[in-house]
């Protein structure tokens, strides 16, 4: 009778398995491409500019760029879940007193059980465990292993960059302070003051796995630290952006109920199709330019123009969508992998 129970019970994934799921989630890998490219657009720049590449340079620079990338990532994958967790705590207070209001003094009491809570919690200081009920201890564990291993990644990009301290010609100072502003960066992108609910937050996690990428590649193989190369990577940060957008675009009237304070909330859903607009083709008018006034090749990220107006047609006529997130990013890789092809064939390269 006992093995009949067991052969219909569902089967249910173990605690081990669900964690590592979760790990593997919250990386969100496909975030990974603007970093690569960045990295692998500053090398190329540098060996145009001076004609030397480190291979051991490029791996640790790789590593120290994608570890901190993964760790914020997790970093905003728990703060998310807890900002989630705070808004169900206060939604079942509300509940709770809205029916203790309307229903008698056993209300609260019967409420309290019909949600999962024991009455002992007088206080209004509602545990996980209470909120989530039998889950709450395999979600601790999640939460717990997000923390660990994103201060591993955070650690394991501090070895690769004090390698690169003593490995590269440039300036210790200036790989350390690159270094820990893209790491602050990743941080209070969600955890400390949450930059990403207050607008701001999408430019700096932008500009931190784009430009600033990019000039620390730069830096690390050259030996140098330029401002110019930053305006090269203006045109696939642009379309980084463009990702991001239509995500928060997707996402807006959630957003507005949360109290989020993004660009598709301020803008409204016309003006936020005009911004997606503009962060989609104007990299393609900064490709001309590149290409009529110094080479030609640097005019290889045109080719994918077909397949930005196909993405503008699928926004106007079918709305915000996943798949409209998903064939951005595509895109974005498309074009970052032109883009790097055309600087490493041209002849000349712009402020350099």
């Amino acid at each position: 009778m006992a093995s009949e129970m067991n052969s219909t019970s569902p089967p249910h994934s173990s605690p081990t398995t669900t964690t590592a799921t979760t790990i593997l989630t919250a990386l969100r890998l496909w975030t990974f491409s603007t970093s690569l490219t960045s990295v692998v657009l500053g090398a190329s720049l540098s060996y145009r500019a001076q004609a030397t590449f480190s291979p051991s340079l490029f791996i640790l620079t790789m590593g120290a760029v994608l570890a901190v990338n993964g760790a914020g990532n997790m970093v905003n994958s728990y703060f998310e879940a807890m900002r989630k967790m705070d808004s169900s705590k206060k939604l079942v207070h509300k509940k709770e007193f809205k029916n203790e209001d309307s229903g008698g003094p056993n209300s609260r009491i019967r409420h309290r059980k019909a949600i999962g809570l024991s009455s002992d919690t007088e206080d209004g200081n509602v545990s996980s465990h209470q909120l989530e009920g039998g889950e709450s201890t395999q979600q601790q564990l999640e939460q717990t292993a997000l923390v660990n291993y994103a201060a591993y990644l955070y650690g394991f990009g501090m070895l690769c960059m004090l390698l690169l301290m003593h490995l590269s010609t440039a300036k210790s100072e200036f790989i350390a302070a690159l270094f820990f502003g893209g790491l602050s960066s990743s941080f209070v992108y969600t955890g400390g003051i949450g930059l990403k609910y207050y607008i701001l937050g999408d430019l700096l996690v932008v500009f931190t796995f784009g430009p600033l990428s990019m000039l620390f590649s730069y830096g690390v193989q050259s030996g140098e630290f330029p401002l110019g190369p930053l305006l090269l990577a203006l045109p696939l940060t642009l379309s980084t952006e463009a990702i991001l957008h239509s995500k928060h675009l997707r996402e807006a009237e959630e957003d507005r109920r949360a109290g989020v304070i993004s660009l598709a909330v301020l803008l409204g859903k016309q003006g936020s199709y005009f911004l997606f607009t503009l962060l989609l083709f104007l990299p393609y008018l900064l490709f001309a330019v590149f290409a009529t006034q110094y080479s030609l090749t640097l005019g290889l990220p045109l080719l994918s123009m077909p397949y930005a107006f196909q993405l503008e047609r699928t926004l106007r006529e079918n709305g915000p969508s996943k798949a409209i997130s998903v064939k951005a990013a595509k895109l974005n890789v498309g074009v970052s992998i032109l883009f790097i092809v055309g600087c490493l064939l041209a002849k000349n390269i712009p402020f350099q």
